[in-house]
């Protein structure tokens, strides 16, 4: 027996002095604990007696221990994380999409960037690793701090995690943050970055996402897994790139585009200008809504590809779910051949039924940037001059000449990554070059990246020309002289123009 404890809810005793329990007492009355035997020279607690006393009463009355009542095994919990396989985790997957995000509790931390959770609302446990990132694996160098680090922030803790996809193994894939007081929540993949203990997995993460930031502070600091390591010589990397002659990024891939989508003054969706593309949206053109469909609100997924009524035209197009809004009903889609967003009700969409080469086929929308040149976001000044403008010169449905640049991995509207190729445009019955006549207008200004393509081409020194005389008669971005540098964080606002 322990020393006494005012009991939670308890009123004050006489003369205003607090009233209090024993909580071993407690505990033995209610068939909760029993007494330890002693030897007569040991040393008992003060209140031995009243323990024995209470635990008889609850032996007499048959409490808790003492009543012969298995106790309740409580809720049944689908453990995925024991013999698991992809196939059994997608059952689950709908489930875990739907909600943007989920709360769960890690149970037990398997290495720096994989654990084990539960999840109550879905009584599942499952295996869940982070996306984006990899911490060293078994035996390999700066594995031991990594778990460590993991465990002792995240062990039995409450998290709230993103559930993006399942891996081959079943295993659940994502973004996982701690949940700490005043609604704060950190990310510990970011955490684990920054104390070097992780590195950038995949392609899917932007160059200025809180993850390529951490891992940078990581290097300058010299610590953990960048203990040893070296800036890359520039120069060196330039020559050895120069003298193989055949770099990826240096490959011109020439290509005719329509756009079909304006997301911002640099950023804009297009389709392929073939036969191909113009045969499937014939195709889909001849399909309408499935009467079947209207009111039937929880049958379509995240991910899933569906029939949509567009509200611009009336007309069926091919959307994917992307999110579903439990309490206002309605679904987030992304029309996959047109690269446009809108928020419908279930009555607007329709299953593609008995064919599924067009459920299955690639979307015709891929995102575009004006390689070569800086634009203004819409939320920054001239951003929507910058768009209209944009809209103007290729938003008529005309063939583009596209040349690209490089590809990379960004989000570009919602939270998915997306292959983002840079490309320069030349309108081929007016001969312009659409990144030139942004320049010119003083609604760009020219990207000082000297290993881009286009600052190693006579086009560059176009460019140079007419928004050095942008900046000299103040047009638009230059009203006010020289502005920002480069090195500004690439954020990607909401999209400006319709299908």
């Amino acid at each position: 027996g322990g020393p006494r404890q005012r009991a939670a809810g308890e009123g004050g005793g006489q003369g205003g002095s607090p009233k209090t329990v024993n909580v071993s007492e407690v505990l033995l009355s209610r068939g909760l604990a029993t007494c330890q035997n002693h030897r007569s020279g040991d040393v008992r607690a003060e209140n031995f007696e009243e323990m024995v006393e209470a635990e008889a009463r609850a032996v007499k009355n048959k409490k808790g221990i003492h009543g012969g009542k298995k106790p309740s095994s409580g809720g049944r919990m689908n453990d995925l994380s024991v013999n698991s396989s992809a196939q059994k985790s997608k059952q689950f997957l709908p489930f875990l999409q739907r909600s943007d995000r989920v709360n769960a509790i890690v149970d037990y931390v398997l290495s720096g960037h994989r654990y084990k959770l539960l999840v109550p609302k879905q009584a599942i446990a499952l295996t869940f690793a982070l996306s984006d990132v990899r911490c060293p694996g078994r035996n390999e160098p700066y594995s031991d701090e990594a778990l460590k680090y993991a465990r002792v922030h995240c062990m039995q803790r409450d998290v709230e995690i993103e559930v993006e996809s399942i891996d081959k193994m079943g295993t659940f894939t994502g973004k996982l943050r701690l949940l700490h007081g005043n609604n704060k929540r950190i990310d510990i993949a970011e955490q684990l970055l920054s104390q070097g203990l992780a590195t950038i997995h995949g392609y899917n993460v932007s160059s200025g996402s809180p993850l390529t930031l951490a891992q940078s502070r990581a290097k300058d600091a010299r610590i953990n897994l960048w203990k040893d390591y070296q800036e890359p010589d520039a120069q060196a990397e330039a020559e050895a790139e120069s003298s193989s002659g055949n770099g990826a990024q240096h490959q011109k891939e020439e290509v005719k585009i329509r756009c079909v989508c304006v997301v911002s003054g640099g950023l804009f969706y297009a389709q392929k200008a073939d036969d191909e593309a113009d045969a499937l949206l014939k195709e889909v053109a001849g399909l309408g809504l499935s009467e079947s469909s209207a009111g039937d609100s929880a049958r379509y997924q995240n991910g899933e590809v569906v029939l949509c009524k567009y509200k611009g035209d009336g007309q069926v197009y091919r959307a994917r779910v992307e999110r579903y809004d439990d309490k206002a009903k309605t679904y987030e889609v992304f029309y996959v051949d047109f690269g446009n967003r809108d928020v419908v009700t279930a009555k607007e969409l329709s299953p593609i039924e008995g064919n599924l080469q067009l459920k299955s086929s690639k979307p015709l929308a891929f995102a575009c940037q004006l390689a070569g040149v800086k634009v203004p976001k819409l939320e920054e000044d001239f951003g929507y001059e910058a768009a209209s403008e944009l809209q103007g010169l290729i938003g008529r449905g005309q063939v583009l000449d596209a040349t690209v640049e490089s590809r990379s991995s960004e989000v570009v509207q919602g939270r998915r990554p997306e292959t983002v190729a840079r490309v320069a445009l030349t309108d081929p019955e007016t001969h312009e070059a659409i990144a030139l006549e942004l320049v010119k207008q003083g609604l760009a200004r020219v990207e000082r990246n000297k290993r881009s393509v286009l600052h190693q081409s006579d086009a560059y020194a176009a460019l140079k020309e007419e928004e050095e005389k942008a900046r000299k008669d103040h047009l638009n971005i230059w009203e006010y002289g020289d502005i920002g540098s480069d090195d500004e964080e690439d954020g990607r606002p909401s999209a400006w123009g319709s299908r």
